[in-house]
């Protein structure tokens, strides 16, 4: 899922991303999350071994990730900045990894001026314009990724402890310079 973050931004800042070696028919959970970009209004395009999105005007969509929870997060922050109402159901189980990553993401949306709820199986994102905040990871890798990914769109956006990414990507901010100059 670490190319999530990178779709992410293509998503948010309306700009173009290629990441190679994802085909379409994969079974990755990225692949679930090029279906919500598309749904959402982003272009996609599979070229041989690789994937490109294009970020354009997007709306909130009504999804189910209860397979595919270590895109919640991602998809969060892209539904900050969707027009209207996003609803990802079927994902009670994220109170049960790194930290509670539905009480992170609420609590960091709320932080931002973004209004979102979660009811327990779900999570709701009211999109709009969000605001820079300092953002609590609660030492959880992917809540700093996915925040790191909004301040792209969000100018002043502050991770407490970005350090956190080495779990699972060691050298994501670097990787995040290179695409989009953060």
């Amino acid at each position: 899922s670490s190319s999530s973050y990178f779709f992410a931004g293509a998503a948010i800042s309306r700009s173009l991303v290629r990441v190679e070696n994802l085909k379409k028919d994969s079974l990755q959970s990225d692949k679930i999350f090029l279906d919500c970009l598309e749904q959402m209004g982003c272009e996609v395009a599979f070229k041989g071994n690789a994937v490109e999105v294009k970020g354009r005007k997007l709306r909130g969509i009504r999804v189910d990730l209860g397979n595919a929870p270590d895109i919640v997060p991602s998809l969060a922050v892209v539904a900050a900045v969707a027009e209207g109402k996003t609803v990802i159901e079927n994902i009670s189980h994220l109170a049960l990894k790194e930290s509670n990553r539905l009480e992170a993401i609420v609590k960091n949306l709320n932080a931002c001026g973004i209004r979102a709820f979660s009811s327990g199986d779900s999570l709701e994102i009211e999109g709009g314009n969000p605001k820079g905040s300092v953002i609590k990871t609660f030492d959880d890798h992917r809540i700093a990724m996915s925040f790191s990914v909004l301040g792209i769109h969000t100018c002043g956006m502050v991770i407490d402890n970005p350090a956190c990414v080495t779990k699972s990507f060691p050298n994501f901010y670097s990787e995040l310079d290179k695409v989009y100059g953060v």
